[in-house]
Protein backbone atom coordinates (compact mmCIF):
# COMPACT_ATOMS: atom_id res chain seq x y z
CA UNK A 1 0.00 0.00 0.00
CA UNK A 2 2.91 2.08 1.21
CA UNK A 3 4.20 1.88 -2.73
CA UNK A 4 1.02 2.30 -4.59
CA UNK A 5 0.86 5.80 -2.30
CA UNK A 6 4.26 6.46 -3.21
CA UNK A 7 3.82 5.42 -6.66
CA UNK A 8 0.85 8.39 -7.19
CA UNK A 9 3.56 11.07 -6.08
CA UNK A 10 6.32 9.53 -8.36
CA UNK A 11 9.02 9.31 -5.84
CA UNK A 12 10.89 6.93 -7.15
CA UNK A 13 11.36 5.55 -10.54
CA UNK A 14 11.52 1.62 -10.53
CA UNK A 15 9.87 -0.76 -8.84
CA UNK A 16 12.41 -3.71 -7.91
CA UNK A 17 10.65 -7.03 -6.59
CA UNK A 18 12.42 -10.51 -5.90
CA UNK A 19 9.15 -11.76 -7.91
CA UNK A 20 5.53 -10.78 -9.37
CA UNK A 21 4.49 -12.44 -6.20
CA UNK A 22 6.11 -10.04 -4.09
CA UNK A 23 3.56 -7.35 -5.44
CA UNK A 24 0.43 -10.02 -5.27
CA UNK A 25 -0.51 -13.58 -5.28
CA UNK A 26 -4.21 -12.68 -7.20
CA UNK A 27 -5.17 -12.85 -10.16
CA UNK A 28 -6.14 -9.36 -11.72
CA UNK A 29 -4.82 -7.96 -8.50
CA UNK A 30 -1.09 -8.04 -10.23
CA UNK A 31 -1.86 -6.95 -13.51
CA UNK A 32 -3.92 -4.07 -12.09
CA UNK A 33 -1.51 -2.86 -9.94
CA UNK A 34 1.33 -3.65 -12.76
CA UNK A 35 -1.18 -1.16 -15.17
CA UNK A 36 -1.40 1.46 -12.79
CA UNK A 37 2.67 1.84 -12.09
CA UNK A 38 3.20 1.66 -15.84
CA UNK A 39 0.92 4.28 -16.15
CA UNK A 40 2.50 6.49 -14.04
CA UNK A 41 6.11 5.79 -15.68
CA UNK A 42 7.26 3.44 -13.04
CA UNK A 43 9.50 0.16 -14.61
CA UNK A 44 8.44 -3.27 -12.25
CA UNK A 45 11.62 -5.64 -12.74
CA UNK A 46 11.28 -8.88 -11.22
CA UNK A 47 15.12 -10.57 -10.26
CA UNK A 48 14.27 -14.37 -9.94
CA UNK A 49 11.90 -14.46 -12.50
CA UNK A 50 13.13 -12.11 -14.81
CA UNK A 51 10.52 -10.03 -15.37
CA UNK A 52 10.67 -6.37 -16.49
CA UNK A 53 7.65 -4.28 -17.59
CA UNK A 54 9.97 -2.43 -20.25
CA UNK A 55 9.82 -5.68 -22.36
CA UNK A 56 7.66 -6.43 -25.30
CA UNK A 57 5.36 -9.35 -23.92
CA UNK A 58 5.63 -8.67 -20.45
CA UNK A 59 2.00 -8.75 -19.83
CA UNK A 60 1.85 -12.39 -20.57
CA UNK A 61 4.65 -13.47 -18.13
CA UNK A 62 2.30 -11.07 -15.59
CA UNK A 63 -0.45 -13.30 -16.30
CA UNK A 64 1.00 -16.40 -15.88
CA UNK A 65 2.73 -15.51 -12.64
CA UNK A 66 -0.86 -14.54 -11.57
CA UNK A 67 -1.78 -18.09 -12.14
CA UNK A 68 0.89 -19.67 -11.01
CA UNK A 69 0.81 -17.62 -7.43
CA UNK A 70 -2.44 -17.70 -6.64
CA UNK A 71 -2.40 -21.60 -6.94
CA UNK A 72 0.74 -21.32 -4.86
CA UNK A 73 -1.41 -19.57 -2.29
CA UNK A 74 -4.46 -22.09 -2.40
CA UNK A 75 -2.10 -24.84 -1.94
CA UNK A 76 -0.55 -22.98 1.20
CA UNK A 77 -3.77 -22.34 2.35
CA UNK A 78 -5.19 -26.01 2.11
CA UNK A 79 -2.04 -27.27 4.04
CA UNK A 80 -2.67 -25.04 6.99
CA UNK A 81 -6.12 -25.59 6.92
CA UNK A 82 -5.20 -29.48 7.03
CA UNK A 83 -2.92 -29.04 9.85
CA UNK A 84 -4.90 -26.80 11.77
CA UNK A 85 -7.64 -29.63 11.66
CA UNK A 86 -5.71 -32.41 12.65
CA UNK A 87 -4.53 -30.01 16.22
CA UNK A 88 -8.33 -29.60 16.36
CA UNK A 89 -9.42 -33.11 16.18
CA UNK A 90 -6.13 -34.51 18.66
CA UNK A 91 -7.94 -31.44 21.15
CA UNK A 92 -4.55 -28.95 20.17
CA UNK A 93 -3.76 -25.63 20.44
CA UNK A 94 -5.19 -24.13 17.49
CA UNK A 95 -3.78 -20.54 17.88
CA UNK A 96 -6.01 -17.63 18.74
CA UNK A 97 -5.89 -14.91 21.87
CA UNK A 98 -8.29 -14.52 24.33
CA UNK A 99 -8.56 -12.46 27.60
CA UNK A 100 -7.82 -14.65 30.56
CA UNK A 101 -5.22 -16.89 29.04
CA UNK A 102 -1.68 -17.10 27.92
CA UNK A 103 0.99 -19.89 26.54
CA UNK A 104 -2.45 -22.05 26.54
CA UNK A 105 -2.79 -21.67 29.89
CA UNK A 106 -5.30 -19.73 32.36
CA UNK A 107 -3.58 -16.26 33.18
CA UNK A 108 -3.69 -16.18 37.30
CA UNK A 109 -3.48 -12.41 36.50
CA UNK A 110 -6.58 -11.59 34.70
CA UNK A 111 -8.64 -14.83 35.88
CA UNK A 112 -10.42 -12.75 38.73
CA UNK A 113 -11.21 -9.95 35.67
CA UNK A 114 -12.93 -12.61 33.59
CA UNK A 115 -15.09 -13.46 36.44
CA UNK A 116 -15.84 -10.19 38.04
CA UNK A 117 -17.18 -8.96 34.19
CA UNK A 118 -19.60 -12.18 34.02
CA UNK A 119 -20.73 -11.98 37.73
CA UNK A 120 -21.32 -7.46 36.77
CA UNK A 121 -23.39 -8.66 33.68
CA UNK A 122 -25.15 -10.88 35.09
CA UNK A 123 -25.89 -9.02 38.17
CA UNK A 124 -27.33 -6.25 35.54
CA UNK A 125 -24.57 -4.50 34.73
CA UNK A 126 -24.30 -2.79 30.94
CA UNK A 127 -20.93 -3.41 28.83
CA UNK A 128 -20.63 -0.16 28.99
CA UNK A 129 -20.61 0.38 32.37
CA UNK A 130 -18.15 -2.66 33.09
CA UNK A 131 -15.84 -1.23 30.75
CA UNK A 132 -15.97 2.34 32.14
CA UNK A 133 -15.41 0.91 35.80
CA UNK A 134 -12.85 -1.07 34.70
CA UNK A 135 -11.21 2.07 33.24
CA UNK A 136 -11.64 3.67 36.32
CA UNK A 137 -9.51 0.96 38.40
CA UNK A 138 -6.82 1.38 35.46
CA UNK A 139 -7.19 -2.52 34.83
CA UNK A 140 -5.04 -3.18 31.34
CA UNK A 141 -7.33 -4.00 28.25
CA UNK A 142 -7.01 -6.96 26.39
CA UNK A 143 -4.38 -6.37 23.54
CA UNK A 144 -2.87 -3.32 25.69
CA UNK A 145 0.21 -5.60 25.92
CA UNK A 146 0.16 -6.22 21.70
CA UNK A 147 3.08 -5.26 19.38
CA UNK A 148 0.85 -2.66 17.62
CA UNK A 149 1.46 0.77 16.04
CA UNK A 150 -1.99 1.99 15.53
CA UNK A 151 -4.60 1.40 18.54
CA UNK A 152 -8.39 2.66 18.54
CA UNK A 153 -8.25 2.77 21.95
CA UNK A 154 -6.09 2.27 24.89
CA UNK A 155 -8.72 1.47 27.33
CA UNK A 156 -11.85 -1.02 27.64
CA UNK A 157 -14.64 -0.56 25.16
CA UNK A 158 -18.12 -2.01 26.10
CA UNK A 159 -17.41 -4.04 23.32
CA UNK A 160 -14.82 -6.12 24.20
CA UNK A 161 -16.76 -6.63 27.70
CA UNK A 162 -19.77 -8.06 25.12
CA UNK A 163 -17.12 -10.04 23.18
CA UNK A 164 -15.96 -11.85 26.92
CA UNK A 165 -19.63 -12.35 27.86
CA UNK A 166 -20.57 -14.10 24.70
CA UNK A 167 -17.11 -16.51 24.75
CA UNK A 168 -17.32 -20.20 25.55
CA UNK A 169 -14.10 -20.94 26.10
CA UNK A 170 -14.50 -19.49 29.56
CA UNK A 171 -16.82 -22.46 30.07
CA UNK A 172 -13.52 -25.04 28.91
CA UNK A 173 -15.65 -25.48 25.54
CA UNK A 174 -12.73 -25.18 22.74
CA UNK A 175 -14.40 -24.28 18.62
CA UNK A 176 -12.50 -24.58 15.87
CA UNK A 177 -13.36 -23.93 12.36
CA UNK A 178 -16.53 -21.66 13.24
CA UNK A 179 -16.20 -19.24 10.31
CA UNK A 180 -13.77 -18.17 7.52
CA UNK A 181 -12.53 -15.20 6.00
CA UNK A 182 -13.40 -14.22 2.57
CA UNK A 183 -12.19 -11.49 0.51
CA UNK A 184 -14.62 -9.16 -1.84
CA UNK A 185 -13.79 -9.01 -5.08
CA UNK A 186 -15.38 -5.25 -5.31
CA UNK A 187 -14.27 -3.77 -2.41
CA UNK A 188 -10.68 -5.80 -1.26
CA UNK A 189 -12.43 -5.81 1.81
CA UNK A 190 -11.82 -9.33 4.23
CA UNK A 191 -15.28 -10.69 5.29
CA UNK A 192 -16.24 -13.20 8.05
CA UNK A 193 -18.56 -15.87 7.15
CA UNK A 194 -19.82 -17.67 9.81
CA UNK A 195 -19.99 -21.49 9.15
CA UNK A 196 -22.79 -24.02 10.01
CA UNK A 197 -22.20 -26.04 13.69
CA UNK A 198 -22.59 -29.24 11.67
CA UNK A 199 -18.38 -28.28 10.56
CA UNK A 200 -17.21 -27.24 13.98
CA UNK A 201 -14.40 -29.30 15.87
CA UNK A 202 -15.40 -28.95 19.31
CA UNK A 203 -14.08 -30.32 22.84
CA UNK A 204 -14.12 -29.26 26.62
CA UNK A 205 -11.27 -28.90 28.14
CA UNK A 206 -11.72 -28.34 32.17
CA UNK A 207 -8.37 -26.84 32.97
CA UNK A 208 -9.39 -23.88 30.78
CA UNK A 209 -12.64 -23.34 32.69
CA UNK A 210 -12.88 -19.63 34.68
CA UNK A 211 -16.52 -19.22 34.94
CA UNK A 212 -19.34 -21.69 36.09
CA UNK A 213 -21.78 -23.29 33.40
CA UNK A 214 -24.49 -21.34 35.79
CA UNK A 215 -22.79 -17.93 35.75
CA UNK A 216 -22.38 -18.22 31.93
CA UNK A 217 -25.70 -19.32 31.70
CA UNK A 218 -26.81 -16.19 33.82
CA UNK A 219 -25.13 -13.80 31.39
CA UNK A 220 -26.40 -15.42 28.38
CA UNK A 221 -30.10 -15.19 29.05
CA UNK A 222 -29.20 -11.31 29.60
CA UNK A 223 -27.77 -11.30 26.28
CA UNK A 224 -30.03 -10.07 23.38
CA UNK A 225 -29.83 -12.80 20.37
CA UNK A 226 -27.11 -12.04 17.68
CA UNK A 227 -30.33 -12.83 15.23
CA UNK A 228 -33.02 -10.28 16.71
CA UNK A 229 -30.43 -6.92 15.96
CA UNK A 230 -32.25 -4.77 13.42
CA UNK A 231 -29.02 -3.94 12.01
CA UNK A 232 -28.11 -7.65 11.10
CA UNK A 233 -31.83 -8.39 9.97
CA UNK A 234 -31.64 -5.22 7.48
CA UNK A 235 -28.14 -5.97 6.40
CA UNK A 236 -25.73 -3.88 8.17
CA UNK A 237 -27.10 -0.76 6.09
CA UNK A 238 -26.64 2.72 7.28
CA UNK A 239 -29.67 4.41 8.41
CA UNK A 240 -28.14 8.38 8.08
CA UNK A 241 -26.13 10.19 5.65
CA UNK A 242 -22.56 9.80 7.40
CA UNK A 243 -22.92 6.09 9.22
CA UNK A 244 -19.70 4.97 9.77
CA UNK A 245 -17.65 7.85 8.32
CA UNK A 246 -17.18 10.59 10.82
CA UNK A 247 -14.00 9.61 13.01
CA UNK A 248 -12.59 10.83 16.36
CA UNK A 249 -9.98 13.58 15.96
CA UNK A 250 -8.34 12.21 19.45
CA UNK A 251 -8.38 8.67 18.85
CA UNK A 252 -9.73 7.84 15.67
CA UNK A 253 -12.21 5.89 17.14
CA UNK A 254 -15.69 6.10 14.92
CA UNK A 255 -18.84 9.08 15.73
CA UNK A 256 -21.54 7.09 16.24
CA UNK A 257 -25.02 8.29 17.39
CA UNK A 258 -25.71 9.16 20.62
CA UNK A 259 -29.55 9.57 20.46
CA UNK A 260 -31.66 10.55 17.98
CA UNK A 261 -30.41 13.90 17.08
CA UNK A 262 -26.70 14.04 18.06
CA UNK A 263 -22.82 11.43 17.35
CA UNK A 264 -20.26 11.89 19.51
CA UNK A 265 -17.28 9.33 20.22
CA UNK A 266 -17.65 5.78 20.53
CA UNK A 267 -14.78 5.35 22.61
CA UNK A 268 -15.32 7.97 25.09
CA UNK A 269 -19.24 7.29 25.34
CA UNK A 270 -18.24 3.21 25.89
CA UNK A 271 -15.76 3.50 28.93
CA UNK A 272 -12.90 3.67 26.97
CA UNK A 273 -9.82 6.15 28.02
CA UNK A 274 -10.52 8.70 24.97
CA UNK A 275 -11.38 12.55 26.58
CA UNK A 276 -13.16 13.49 23.31
CA UNK A 277 -16.26 14.70 25.02
CA UNK A 278 -17.77 16.65 22.31
CA UNK A 279 -20.91 16.17 20.96
CA UNK A 280 -21.95 17.24 17.33
CA UNK A 281 -25.70 17.09 15.89
CA UNK A 282 -26.58 15.31 13.03
CA UNK A 283 -28.51 18.18 11.49
CA UNK A 284 -25.23 20.23 11.63
CA UNK A 285 -22.52 17.68 10.90
CA UNK A 286 -24.47 16.81 7.68
CA UNK A 287 -25.06 20.22 6.15
CA UNK A 288 -21.69 20.95 6.67
CA UNK A 289 -20.78 18.17 4.85
CA UNK A 290 -22.85 18.61 1.62
CA UNK A 291 -21.84 22.48 1.77
CA UNK A 292 -18.37 21.38 1.66
CA UNK A 293 -18.92 18.60 -1.08
CA UNK A 294 -21.05 21.12 -3.06
CA UNK A 295 -17.85 23.96 -2.80
CA UNK A 296 -15.45 20.83 -4.10
CA UNK A 297 -14.27 20.77 -7.67
CA UNK A 298 -16.18 18.04 -9.34
CA UNK A 299 -19.24 19.09 -7.80
CA UNK A 300 -19.37 22.11 -9.49
CA UNK A 301 -18.29 20.52 -12.73
CA UNK A 302 -21.43 17.60 -12.75
CA UNK A 303 -23.36 21.09 -11.61
CA UNK A 304 -22.42 23.11 -14.75
CA UNK A 305 -22.39 19.77 -17.52
CA UNK A 306 -26.29 19.34 -15.62
CA UNK A 307 -27.08 23.20 -16.27
CA UNK A 308 -25.90 22.97 -19.56
CA UNK A 309 -27.84 20.38 -20.73
CA UNK A 310 -31.10 21.91 -19.29
CA UNK A 311 -30.53 24.54 -21.61
CA UNK A 312 -30.17 21.88 -25.10
CA UNK A 313 -33.31 20.47 -23.52
CA UNK A 314 -35.03 23.74 -23.24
Amino acid sequence: MRLQEAALTRRFDVALVTDLSRLSRSTGDLSKMIDRLVAKGIRVVGVQDGYDSARRGHKLQAGLSEIIGEAFREMVKDRTYAALESRAKEKRPTGGRAYGYRDGKVDRGEVFIVQEIFGRYADGASCRTIAAQLNASRIPSPGSSWDRTIRRSSGWMGSGVRVIVRNERYCGAIHWNTSEWRKDPDSGKRLRVVRPKSEWITHTDESLRIVSDELFARAQRRMRPFGDRKQVQSGGKPKHLLSGLLRCSVCDACYVGANALEYDCSSHRDGGACSNKVRVTRAHVQEATREAAQRSPGARKRHADHAGHESLLG
